[in-house]
C-alpha cells in the first residue's frame, strides 16, 4: 500500500490509474485495502495532506 500512498502524493494520477499501476484490479478494491491499512481513504489523503505524515510507513 505504500507505493499507492506515494503515488497519491506524487502526481495527479487518478485512483483508478494508481490501482492498476500497483497491480489491483479496481479502484474500489485499492480504496478498501488502503482504508484498512491507513485508516482513511485515498481521497482523504489528497484532501488532507497532513494525513501522510501521521499514517506511518
Amino acid at each position: 500500500m505504500k507505493p499507492a500512498r506515494d503515488l497519491l502524493n506524487a502526481d495527479g494520477s487518478t485512483v483508478t490509474q494508481i490501482a492498476f499501476d500497483c497491480g489491483f484490479s479496481s479502484s474500489q478494491y485499492v480504496a478498501t485495502c488502503y482504508k484498512k491499512r491507513f485508516g482513511f481513504s485515498p481521497q482523504d489523503t489528497r484532501r488532507e495532506p497532513r494525513l501522510m505524515a501521521c499514517s506511518g510507513g
